[in-house]
């Protein structure tokens, strides 16, 4: 196979197609964290039904598609907890006991499956349904609502008043995705300093 410069083009218009993805995903979860942030009740209720809907759908999969119960049972308890993280979305700690165990059930879940998807053979749209669906959607949108931690205002919930000492009311101040969105953008807009001598 000779190298002709067609082909160190494809590279060159794969490398640019990569990129502009990247771009297009980072600009989607960056609209979905303002859209958290915006709408903190609406999203909690939505993110509340999501949670729902992923129980229902890993006891179908155990039931009617031959998923292992193990692997339902570890799903829908990580998925349990999150949903009792909602009680004081979106105000709630990485550290807290729930979230972690939450987490710890979620990574069991992802080696879990990838050892049943490495064992059995599925077509990759399943298996790419799965982890997007089964495994990724809750935790990601989580992730994305860490940002609306530091603007929402102090409410009374079901589960009482929610305090906040003086270091945390700072409006202004951006955490989670939302900080790390920003500091992209000041990085790849920073003025580039003209060389003097």
């Amino acid at each position: 196979m000779a190298f002709t410069f067609l082909y160190l083009l494809s590279w060159l218009g794969l490398v640019v197609n990569f990129s502009f993805g990247v771009l297009c995903v980072a600009s989607g979860l960056q609209y979905l964290a303002e859209l958290i942030e915006e709408y903190s009740v609406k999203s909690k209720r939505i993110l509340t039904y999501m949670i729902w809907c992923i129980v229902a759908i890993h006891t179908v999969l155990w039931l009617v598609d031959g998923i292992p119960w193990y692997m339902s049972v570890l799903g829908i308890s990580a998925h349990l907890c999150f949903c009792m993280l909602m009680r004081t979305f979106p105000f709630f700690s990485l550290v807290s006991p729930l979230f972690i165990i939450g987490c710890v059930l979620w990574a069991v879940s992802q080696v879990l499956a990838f050892q049943f998807f490495t064992q059995n053979w599925f077509p990759f749209t399943d298996i790419l349904a799965y982890y997007t669906i089964c495994l990724w959607l809750v935790p990601v949108l989580l992730f994305l609502s860490l940002s609306a931690n530091d603007n929402a205002l102090p409410v009374i919930g079901s589960g009482g008043v929610v305090s906040m000492d003086d270091s945390n009311i700072i409006l202004t101040r951006k955490s989670g995705f939302l900080q790390v969105m920003d500091w992209f953008k000041q990085l790849l807009s920073a003025p580039r300093g003209s060389k003097s001598r």
